[in-house]
Parts: C-alpha cells; sequence; structure tokens
C-alpha cells in the first residue's frame, strides 16, 4: 500500500456482494467480488479501516452476518453439486432407474450434472428465496450520511434492486461507485439473446444514473463506457444525460499467483485423467483453451481451425476446459460426435484450480479467442505459468497481454490454424525453440495490488466528490 495516500476519509465504507454471496460458481465476476472483499478485509484492519460487506433487499442494505454467510454457502453448495447433497440411497436409486430406461432428458432431471439442478430446480430457488426473505431479520443499514462511501462490484443486471438501495443512500448524501465489467449484451447482442441483451441496457442505465462514479476493469472498456453514455442513454429521450454519471475510470484486475508450497499441493488434486493427458504424448502436449463455453467464447473458431489441421493430418491435440454456459447447444453437439473426441479433442467440464494450474504449466500453448472481453483473466493466468500465448486480435486482449501474446485473426481460423502449425513444428523440432520462460517475465498483478488499485481510486472519488458537493443530501 502507498504510505503518502490517505485512507480515512470515510467514515463507512459499504461493499455490496448481494449477487456473489449466494452464487456456486467461480468465474471472472464471482473471482473478481470474492477476491477485493477477501483483500479489502484484510486491508481494514491494517489501515483501522470500517469495511462492511452488505447485500441488498427491497430497497435497503443489510450487513452480512456469519449466520447469513453460512446460510447462502450451503445454497451455493447445494448450487454447485445438487448430487453431492442428496442421501447415498438416492443417487443409487437413480442410477438404476437411469441404467434401466436410457433416456437422456431421464439422467439430466434425476442425475443433473455439477452447477445443473434438475428436478430440484424448483425446490433450491425456493430454499434460496427463503433465504432472502430472512435477510430482512438482519441488522439493516440506516442513518447514511456524507461520510458514507457504497463500492457495488457485483452482476447487478441480475439483482437490479440493488439500485433502489444505492439510491436511498446517495438521496442521504452517501457516495457511490459501481464497478462495469464490460457492455457485451449491448455491443454484441447476438453472443447472449434480445432478452438478455434489453436486460443489460436497463442494468446499465440505472448503474449511470445511480452512480458518482463508474469504474472499468481495463481501460478498453473505460472508453466504451464513456462512449456508450451520451450514444445509448439519450436514444429517444428515455433518460437525461445531464443527469448520468459522467465520471468514468478503471482499474486493473489482478490474478491468482500461487505459491510454490501450494503448487505442489495443488499437483496431488488434479484430475487423473488430465494429468494421463498432458503426460501420455510428451512430445505432443494439448494445445489449451480455458473458458466457459458461451458464444462470445469463440469455441466454434478453435474447432474450426483444428479441424483444417486434422484435415491435413497435422497430429495436434486440443483440450478445452470450461463449464457449460447458455446459447452453446451447437457447439457441445459438435463436439459430441465429433470423430476426434477422445482421440485427439478432449473436454472438460468441471476443472477446480489444481487442474487449471496443471494444464497451463503443461501445455503446448493457450489460446484466448473471444469474439469480445472486458478484461481476458486466462491471458493473465497463462502467461503467469509460462504458457506460450495466443489470443485473438481484439483491443483488450492488446492490452492485458501486449507484447507477450501472439494474436490471430479473429475473422479467419486459417491464421490461428497456420499460427499452430508453425508453433507445433518449432515444438516438436530437434533445434532448440524458445522455452515457455519467456512468457513468465509478462508482469503480473496480484489480487492484492488490485485490491490496493481499486482502494484507492475509490477513496479519490470519496475526497473528489465530497469536495465538489458539500451538500449533505442529494437528489436521486
Amino acid at each position: 500500500m502507498k504510505s503518502h495516500l490517505n485512507y480515512s476519509s470515510a467514515t463507512r465504507i459499504l461493499l455490496d456482494v448481494s449477487y456473489t454471496i449466494s452464487s456456486s460458481r467461480n468465474s471472472g465476476i464471482e473471482r473478481v467480488v470474492r477476491n477485493i472483499r477477501n483483500h479489502w478485509m484484510q486491508m481494514a484492519t491494517e489501515l483501522h479501516l470500517k469495511i462492511v460487506c452488505v447485500v441488498s433487499y427491497a430497497g435497503q442494505f443489510y450487513e452480512v452476518t456469519p449466520e447469513l454467510e453460512a446460510r447462502f454457502a450451503r445454497q451455493a453448495a447445494v448450487n454447485r453439486n445438487v448430487l453431492e447433497t442428496l442421501p447415498r440411497p438416492y443417487r443409487w436409486i437413480a442410477s438404476l432407474l437411469c441404467g434401466f430406461i436410457r433416456f437422456e432428458f431421464l439422467r439430466r432431471w434425476l442425475l443433473p450434472e455439477p452447477g445443473h439442478l434438475g428436478v430440484f430446480k424448483i425446490m433450491a430457488e425456493l430454499c434460496e428465496r427463503s433465504i432472502r426473505r430472512g435477510i430482512r431479520k438482519q441488522p439493516r443499514i440506516a442513518d447514511f450520511t456524507e461520510q458514507d462511501l457504497i463500492v457495488m462490484p457485483d452482476a447487478y443486471w441480475t439483482e437490479m434492486q440493488a439500485f433502489d438501495a444505492a439510491q436511498h443512500a446517495r438521496r442521504k448524501g452517501a457516495t457511490i461507485v459501481t464497478v462495469v465489467y464490460d457492455l457485451i449484451p449491448i455491443t454484441h447482442p447476438e453472443t447472449v439473446g434480445a432478452l438478455r441483451s434489453r436486460d443489460f441496457l436497463e442494468y446499465f442505465r440505472q448503474a449511470c444514473q445511480t452512480a458518482d462514479t463508474l469504474v472499468a476493469i481495463s481501460k478498453t472498456v473505460r472508453d466504451e463506457v464513456r462512449a456508450a453514455i451520451p450514444r445509448l442513454l439519450s436514444d429517444n429521450n428515455r433518460s437525461n444525460t445531464n443527469s448520468l454519471c459522467n465520471d468514468v475510470r478503471a482499474f486493473r484486475l489482478g490474478a491468482d499467483v500461487p505459491n510454490t508450497e501450494s503448487l505442489l499441493a495443488s499437483h496431488n488434486q488434479v484430475d487423473p485423467k488430465l494429468r494421463e493427458l498432458f503426460d501420455s504424448e510428451p512430445n505432443n502436449k494439448p494445445y489449451l483453451m480455458v473458458s466457459m463455453f458461451d458464444p462470445r467464447k469463440n469455441h466454434r473458431y478453435v474447432l474450426d481451425a483444428f479441424d483444417s489441421l486434422w484435415d491435413q493430418g497435422v497430429p495436434v491435440r486440443l483440450c478445452m476446459v470450461g463449464r457449460k454456459g447458455n446459447l452453446c447447444t451447437d457447439v457441445l453437439s459438435r463436439i459430441a460426435n465429433h470423430p476426434q473426441l477422445n482421440n485427439r479433442l478432449f473436454v472438460f467440464h468441471q476443472a477446480n484450480d489444481a487442474d487449471l494450474v496443471f494444464c497451463y504449466q503443461n501445455a503446448a500453448a493457450a489460446m484466448m479467442p473471444s469474439i469480445a472481453e472486458g478484461f481476458g483473466l486466462p491471458i493473465v493466468e497463462s502467461l503467469h505459468f509460462g504458457c506460450d500465448t495466443m489470443a485473438s486480435d481484439i483491443p483488450v486482449h492488446r492490452e492485458v497481454g501486449d507484447a507477450s501474446c501472439q494474436y490471430f485473426d479473429i475473422h479467419d481460423p486459417q491464421s490461428l490454424a497456420s499460427m499452430i502449425t508453425q508453433h507445433h513444428k518449432q515444438k516438436t523440432s530437434s533445434r532448440p525453440t524458445s522455452e515457455k520462460g519467456s512468457s513468465s517475465n509478462h508482469h503480473i498483478t496480484t489480487w492484492r495490488e488490485s485490491a490496493e488499485e481499486l482502494l484507492a481510486l475509490v477513496m479519490d472519488v470519496y475526497r473528489e466528490h465530497r469536495t465538489k458537493n458539500p451538500d449533505v443530501s442529494r437528489a436521486a
């Protein structure tokens, strides 16, 4: 922490975790919120700050108590893998029934995969609603003043009621800072569907109308947000642009950097099937793609590139790691019926942190072919572990990967195919080649550094805002 910065201005910092507290996922947004939260709590003790984690309900903020945290954690475990929470007799009977009646839909309903709920979905939703109704029993955050700073880093397109709570606090004088991850549902609506795109636009309007400052997770997203505010929010005079937030800044996300001891320990937790895949042909390691199966992640492009290579007889192998998302049925069907599946094409939908570290450390190279991103954490992680990294040539990838990556044309699968061909020849040639270590010189921002940067930024916002707006209360 930079010692010359003053963090003592705000009496109270409220960190909203309304969505992440109940999420069973470990994807981008959840990882950001959890890491910021963990490091801010450590820093609160070190810097004598009062940082309170809150959730929103019915237009109010409530404190996250250990009891509430435990209830949401139990529900998240159900959402993560419902079968593990069910009695063994049920799993035995359901497996027997699905083995006797061989209908795929029956297996999906009675024996849902991790991350899916099947027939238990309604029960899980009712349980979560009950927990959220119980939030009213928690200590309510009241008596907001101009000394309060509220930081909102969560997924508010799923929890838009948080904006009602923020507006209530803002009218009392609190300063509001909201994190924006990307504008992909607006800029690339075909990747999410029309309904989600409309919902996301409404979220963006509310964020701009509620926040004193918006903080993007990259300079690329910051510039996109600055351009979008007057262009999108003033359409049909639906919003008065004079009342919208016009202060947009950026900070840099961190990455997990395990120490040597944790790396050694994690190697014992690697999926045996993954270990066998990467060790079976030591001179022909698989190429790696780590990403949720989602249209904007562009799995189709990678499959096109590798199909071209396999048709030419190039013996490269491809390993795709990522959970199943929405709108990806066509890609999953293509993989399920692919002639190279489990021969040169391998897919893992459930990978833990130890699996990912092992993959990065042992892959021939990692690929990031996204059509659009807010940041691109897999690039950072790949480079940290010294893995040769190839990425689609889009602005945010250039920002994150700079000169440490190779970039391919997102519109031409042959661009990646040619890059893979050249890379494979170098790896399998007898002459010395560039080692992975060249990538590991890339500077990695740790989550601690990222949390420090964000805290310094929001405190600067608070001080600047209080200087410009000395009145205790403000109109919404």
